[in-house]
């Protein structure tokens, strides 16, 4: 994404081929490319004063509990938004709120879909089953990854112990990949 608006060109463009979900499952959990969280936090504040900690919860919600930002990214976001005029701050009941200024709705406005794409890479969006499909796999992945995480913590495998678990995790890829095929094929691939 190369930004619309005043963030055109100021950041780089989005990475074609994200990680596939395996490699989702072992990855740390996702986190916004640079310059989407400005769109996140006016999308945050579009409704009505929100203070920070508002911000990180309606974002988390927003993403389907997929990217969580911390207070690091929320807070100097905000001061940003502010200074380039799109969102204002104000003191309210002991807390700073924010809201969205005339020029930040026109702004996210003329972005959305840009924040729709932002948005559906972090998997929100989706239809229902299309969403338990995917925790149902993130579930049965993890039956894999755990026992795996666990023993290497407790140290090397051994070669013989690691043969065993490659040649069970390459079977069942090989499987995996046929039936996925199957399925690109025309196939419902079950």
């Amino acid at each position: 994404m190369g930004g619309c608006g005043p963030f055109r060109g100021r950041f780089p463009p989005a990475q074609e081929g994200e990680a596939a979900f395996f490699g989702m499952a072992l990855a740390p959990p996702p986190r916004a490319e640079r310059g989407d969280v400005k769109y996140l936090v006016l999308d945050a504040i579009r409704r009505r004063p929100t203070h920070g900690y508002e911000v990180m919860q309606a974002i988390a919600q927003r993403t389907g509990g997929r990217y969580h930002p911390s207070p690091g990214t929320i807070y100097p976001t905000l001061q940003l938004l502010e200074e380039l005029g799109l969102a204002r701050g104000r003191a309210a009941g002991g807390r700073k709120v924010y809201e969205i200024t005339a020029v930040g709705r026109r702004q996210l406005s003329e972005c959305g879909a840009e924040l729709a794409e932002i948005y559906a890479r972090f998997g929100a969006g989706t239809d229902q089953a299309m969403q338990e499909e995917r925790e149902l796999l993130e579930d049965h992945v993890g039956r894999i990854v755990r026992p795996l995480g666990r023993a290497l913590r407790l140290g090397p495998l051994g070669a013989e112990r690691l043969d065993a678990v490659l040649g069970v995790v390459d079977e069942a890829a090989d499987r995996i990949e046929s039936i996925l095929r199957g399925r690109q094929n025309g196939g419902e691939g079950r």
